[in-house]
């Protein structure tokens, strides 16, 4: 539950965190230490290997029309220079027509 909090609080990075501490601490701290995702940077860094990008989207997590989000955008820099970080988005064709 209160994992659930931190996501609504902080967005999903937060929420993956809070779920890597939890995991740790049954593991009995036996698991690796991972980068923590909420951290902010302006440089590219490499894929994240718990199925979250760069920017803190997940795969699996829901769109705002609560599609799954399971399709990887790599980071890449625009024409002006600005790094975009990766995320995940739901797959082309998934969300329902607008009205």
């Amino acid at each position: 539950m209160a994992c659930i909090v931190e996501k609504n609080l902080h967005g999903p990075a937060a929420y993956h965190d809070c779920l890597d501490q939890q995991l740790r601490a049954l593991a009995g701290s036996s698991l690796p230490q991972r980068k923590s995702s909420s951290a902010t940077s302006t440089e590219p860094t490499a894929p994240q290997t718990a199925g979250c990008a760069e920017n803190g989207s997940c795969y699996g997590d829901l769109n705002a029309n609560g599609v799954p989000k399971t399709v990887q955008v790599n980071g890449y820099n625009r024409k002006d220079g600005t790094y975009v970080k990766g995320y995940y988005r739901s797959a082309p064709g998934t969300n329902p027509p607008k009205k």
